[in-house]
């Protein structure tokens, strides 16, 4: 029983994360999209749920990790697309 509580606990802290991570994902997008002269209609509201009610601890880290990982490829794509943009305007 104390062994399944500390999993709850961890996992909810993993979902926290997750949410965060996903707002802080969706800000990027849209401004890539801002820099790319497009409206960017992406809407993220991701639930969790079945996460909590399966418990399933390694699949809430590997989501972190991908989150984490898309929150790098997309300020990697922003800092690109600035700096071209900043070449651009500087010719």
């Amino acid at each position: 029983m104390c062994t399944q509580f500390k999993v709850i606990e961890e996992l909810e802290g993993h979902v926290e994360q997750l949410q965060d991570l996903d707002k802080r994902l969706l800000d990027l997008r849209q401004r890539l999209a801002t820099l790319g002269g497009q409206e960017s209609t992406t809407t993220s509201s991701q639930n969790y749920n079945a996460l909590l009610a399966t418990l399933d601890l390694p699949k809430a880290r590997r989501l972190v990790k991908a989150r984490e990982s898309a929150i790098k490829s997309v300020q990697t794509l922003i800092d690109k697309k600035a700096s071209s943009q900043s070449g651009d305007s500087s010719v």
